[in-house]
């Protein structure tokens, strides 16, 4: 029991690459806090023991490496801490150029390298930097930078940890995902990046036309996608609704499938991506459009045969996400076991 001169404070954080939650719980402004782990990918998730030895100080996000042997822990926009968890050590990590150079809230990336090594990619404004986390009973834990991928004015970032289908039939494959670099002045530039153990792999760039506010970076049946979606911004636009799939592959990008949104809604629609169904919901409605790129519609139409490759219609009537509960029917409990 704690006194009530003490002050708790809790912060949550999920590493989606681990499923782990780390929740971070602070006992007086002056001790170090106590770190805890959530596995959620175990089928009965249990709480860790208490991490207790890492410092105090700021906390922007958390990620835990391949092997979960460390923990980087962004503490500014230039600093990050690497906890090895087994030697109960740190070391302070800042990022090159630190002086016209910031890190990308939330742009830690791990990727498992080989037996006690790690790497670890920073993402920052001018581009990706790999770093090398090894261990070793005569020098302990060292982290050594390997290189740097120059990508000026990235302002933003897309990354999917999901494993991603490089033609390679090892299964071992050391392909971790895909980042997306949003650069240029408007952030407009996209340049996308597979990751690997080794060395990240720059793809050709391409342009958006439109916002990026609604974009995101997802597998779906073993194919990695940059999924745009481009919603009206007013009443007077006279554009369609749509949901564009950019299939990135190494040799470039290209537009794989568009899914037309069957709404006239004005910038009240988000995307969301569950296991491999595209699901775009209408907040404006209250009603989802779920896809399945596999789902090839029966209809016969005198649309080209080139398009007929990429359009795709939802596999149910859009359907209500929500409702009411005070304009529902008062449905009568008397039938016996119900």
């Amino acid at each position: 029991k704690h006194t009530h001169t003490h002050t708790h404070s809790q912060h949550v954080f999920y590493d989606e690459a681990r499923q782990m939650l780390i929740l971070i719980q602070y006992v007086d402004a002056g001790k170090r806090p106590l770190y805890f782990t959530l596995s959620l990918g175990q089928r009965i998730p249990k709480l860790s023991s208490p991490i207790e030895f890492i410092n105090a100080g700021d906390v922007i996000t958390v990620r835990f490496s391949a092997s979960k042997r460390f923990l980087a822990i962004q503490r500014s926009d230039v600093r990050v801490d690497i906890v090895d968890l087994f030697h109960k050590t740190e070391l302070e990590l800042n990022c090159r150029y630190k002086e016209t150079n910031r890190l990308i809230r939330y742009g830690l990336i791990w990727c498992h390298f080989e037996k006690d090594t790690e790497a670890l990619y920073l993402v920052t404004q001018r581009g990706i930097e790999v770093y090398r986390i090894t261990t070793s009973k005569m020098s302990g834990t060292t982290c050594k930078h390997m290189r740097t991928i120059k990508q000026k004015k990235v302002s933003r970032f897309w990354f999917s940890p999901t494993h991603v289908d490089n033609g390679s039939s090892d299964k071992s494959s050391s392909v971790v995902g895909v980042c997306v670099l949003g650069a240029g002045t408007k952030g407009n530039t996209l340049c996308p990046f597979v990751l690997s153990s080794y060395s990240p792999l720059r793809v050709p760039k391409f342009e958006m036309k439109d916002d990026c506010k609604e974009l995101r970076v997802a597998c779906a049946y073993d194919h990695m996608y940059c999924i745009q979606l481009q919603q009206k911004q007013d009443k007077n636009d006279k554009t369609a609704n749509v949901c564009n799939l950019y299939h990135i592959a190494k040799d470039g990008v290209t537009l794989a499938h568009v899914l037309p949104l069957y709404t006239n809604a004005t910038l009240s629609l988000r995307l969301q991506v569950v296991d491999n169904l595209i699901i775009i919901h209408d907040t404006s409605t209250q009603c989802s459009m779920i896809f399945d790129l596999k789902y090839a519609t029966t209809s016969s139409s005198s649309t080209k045969k080139s398009d007929d490759t990429k359009k795709r219609i939802p596999v149910v009537n859009p359907l209500m996400i929500g409702m009411d509960i005070t304009k529902t029917v008062r449905i009568s409990h008397s039938i016996s076991g119900v």
